[in-house]
């Protein structure tokens, strides 16, 4: 079976995949990455009170990058109109 990897950068800051994961095929991988990311970004987001940016890239054992996802979430205090 192929391994994936999911490299993530949050914030800009890499966090490598140097293990992998097997899976069937590159869309086994697509879904996997989003399920991942929203994980990861569910996890993250309380603690981040400016918001987020994570950024992940699936990458096949060849070392070809299939799919780049991109999440970003921005968190402003709203004035209140007077």
């Amino acid at each position: 079976m192929p391994v994936f990897y999911f490299p993530v950068w949050e914030h800009g800051k890499l966090i490598p995949d140097e293990e992998g994961v097997e899976l069937p095929d590159s869309e086994e991988a697509r879904v996997e990455a989003l399920r991942t990311l929203s994980e990861i970004a569910r996890d993250a987001l309380p603690s981040s009170p400016n918001g987020l940016r994570l950024r992940m890239v699936v990458i096949d054992e060849a070392g070809a990058r299939l799919f780049e996802l991109r999440l970003e979430a921005d968190v402003s205090r709203v004035q209140p109109q007077l």
